[in-house]
Protein backbone atom coordinates (compact mmCIF):
# COMPACT_ATOMS: atom_id res chain seq x y z
CA UNK A 1 0.00 0.00 0.00
CA UNK A 2 1.12 3.56 -0.57
CA UNK A 3 2.64 5.61 2.34
CA UNK A 4 -0.47 8.10 1.83
CA UNK A 5 -3.45 5.41 2.66
CA UNK A 6 -1.62 4.70 5.64
CA UNK A 7 -1.30 8.10 6.85
CA UNK A 8 -5.41 8.49 6.52
CA UNK A 9 -6.22 5.17 8.33
CA UNK A 10 -4.03 5.61 11.36
CA UNK A 11 -6.33 9.07 12.10
CA UNK A 12 -9.34 7.28 11.58
CA UNK A 13 -8.93 4.19 13.73
CA UNK A 14 -8.12 6.67 16.28
CA UNK A 15 -11.15 8.80 15.55
CA UNK A 16 -13.12 5.29 15.54
CA UNK A 17 -11.63 4.24 18.90
CA UNK A 18 -12.50 7.25 20.46
CA UNK A 19 -16.29 6.99 18.96
CA UNK A 20 -16.00 3.39 20.29
CA UNK A 21 -15.03 4.47 24.53
CA UNK A 22 -17.63 7.17 24.38
CA UNK A 23 -20.53 4.43 23.06
CA UNK A 24 -19.35 2.51 25.81
CA UNK A 25 -19.20 4.67 28.92
CA UNK A 26 -22.51 6.08 27.57
CA UNK A 27 -24.29 3.12 28.25
CA UNK A 28 -22.59 2.32 31.49
CA UNK A 29 -22.20 5.64 33.10
CA UNK A 30 -25.43 8.01 32.98
CA UNK A 31 -27.09 10.82 35.23
CA UNK A 32 -29.97 8.45 36.86
CA UNK A 33 -27.64 7.64 39.63
CA UNK A 34 -27.88 10.84 40.82
CA UNK A 35 -29.46 11.44 43.79
CA UNK A 36 -32.43 13.79 43.91
CA UNK A 37 -31.35 17.25 45.78
CA UNK A 38 -33.60 18.79 47.76
CA UNK A 39 -35.48 20.74 45.67
CA UNK A 40 -36.46 18.61 41.77
CA UNK A 41 -37.70 15.84 40.58
CA UNK A 42 -41.39 18.04 40.65
CA UNK A 43 -40.56 19.06 44.21
CA UNK A 44 -41.54 22.98 45.01
CA UNK A 45 -39.21 25.18 47.15
CA UNK A 46 -39.77 27.58 49.75
CA UNK A 47 -40.17 31.53 49.16
CA UNK A 48 -40.86 33.81 51.66
CA UNK A 49 -40.98 38.02 52.44
CA UNK A 50 -37.49 39.33 53.75
CA UNK A 51 -37.83 40.03 57.34
CA UNK A 52 -37.34 44.11 58.78
CA UNK A 53 -33.80 42.79 60.05
CA UNK A 54 -33.14 41.47 56.69
CA UNK A 55 -33.89 44.56 55.15
CA UNK A 56 -31.83 46.89 57.18
CA UNK A 57 -28.85 44.56 56.86
CA UNK A 58 -29.55 44.42 53.10
CA UNK A 59 -30.40 47.99 51.99
CA UNK A 60 -28.77 51.44 52.50
CA UNK A 61 -31.24 53.99 54.22
CA UNK A 62 -31.15 57.23 53.00
CA UNK A 63 -32.79 60.21 55.31
CA UNK A 64 -34.69 61.68 52.25
CA UNK A 65 -34.35 65.46 53.01
CA UNK A 66 -34.81 67.09 49.13
CA UNK A 67 -35.11 70.75 50.52
CA UNK A 68 -31.45 70.42 51.68
CA UNK A 69 -30.20 68.44 49.14
CA UNK A 70 -31.15 71.13 46.27
CA UNK A 71 -29.50 73.54 48.21
CA UNK A 72 -26.20 71.51 48.11
CA UNK A 73 -26.63 70.52 51.97
CA UNK A 74 -26.18 66.79 53.56
CA UNK A 75 -26.20 65.15 50.37
CA UNK A 76 -26.09 61.03 50.33
CA UNK A 77 -22.76 59.76 50.29
CA UNK A 78 -24.33 56.06 49.00
CA UNK A 79 -25.99 55.87 45.29
CA UNK A 80 -27.79 53.19 44.01
CA UNK A 81 -30.74 51.82 42.99
CA UNK A 82 -33.64 53.70 45.09
CA UNK A 83 -36.45 50.61 45.91
CA UNK A 84 -38.61 51.95 47.94
CA UNK A 85 -38.88 54.04 51.19
CA UNK A 86 -40.70 54.19 54.94
CA UNK A 87 -41.84 56.49 57.24
CA UNK A 88 -43.93 59.75 57.35
CA UNK A 89 -44.39 62.58 55.53
CA UNK A 90 -41.17 64.99 57.04
CA UNK A 91 -39.34 61.71 57.83
CA UNK A 92 -39.30 59.71 54.79
CA UNK A 93 -36.44 57.40 54.42
CA UNK A 94 -35.49 55.77 51.04
CA UNK A 95 -33.85 52.36 50.83
CA UNK A 96 -30.97 52.00 48.56
CA UNK A 97 -29.45 49.02 46.65
CA UNK A 98 -25.92 50.09 46.21
CA UNK A 99 -24.76 46.61 44.42
CA UNK A 100 -23.68 46.18 41.17
CA UNK A 101 -27.42 45.54 40.10
CA UNK A 102 -29.36 45.94 37.16
CA UNK A 103 -33.20 46.59 36.37
CA UNK A 104 -35.77 45.80 34.17
CA UNK A 105 -38.78 48.46 34.43
CA UNK A 106 -41.92 47.59 32.29
CA UNK A 107 -44.89 49.56 31.87
CA UNK A 108 -47.17 51.46 29.48
CA UNK A 109 -45.84 54.93 28.23
CA UNK A 110 -46.78 58.14 30.74
CA UNK A 111 -47.11 55.87 33.78
CA UNK A 112 -44.25 57.50 35.02
CA UNK A 113 -41.28 55.39 34.71
CA UNK A 114 -38.73 58.23 34.02
CA UNK A 115 -40.06 60.96 36.18
CA UNK A 116 -40.95 58.59 39.39
CA UNK A 117 -38.11 55.63 39.19
CA UNK A 118 -35.22 56.97 36.79
CA UNK A 119 -34.91 60.25 38.12
CA UNK A 120 -34.94 59.58 41.77
CA UNK A 121 -32.19 56.76 41.15
CA UNK A 122 -30.15 58.91 38.94
CA UNK A 123 -26.46 60.23 40.74
CA UNK A 124 -26.56 63.69 42.42
CA UNK A 125 -23.38 65.66 40.94
CA UNK A 126 -21.85 67.93 42.80
CA UNK A 127 -22.34 71.98 41.70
Amino acid sequence: MPNNVWNLILPASVMVCILGAILFLSQHYTLDGIKSRTVGDGQHGTARWATKKEIQRTFKHVPFRTTLWREGKERPKEQGLVLGSTGKKGRIVAMVDSDDIHCLMIGASGIGKTAFFLYPSAPVRAV
